[in-house]
């Protein structure tokens, strides 16, 4: 069950730094 739990943070610490790219990625394409 840690596994799993440890799993889930990566995944949603992997989604955040995916937003802050996409939130970066637009003003550098412009």
């Amino acid at each position: 069950m840690e596994g799993a739990q440890t799993l889930k943070k990566n995944i949603l610490l992997t989604v955040q730094e995916n937003v802050k790219a996409d939130t970066l990625a637009p003003q550098k394409l412009i």
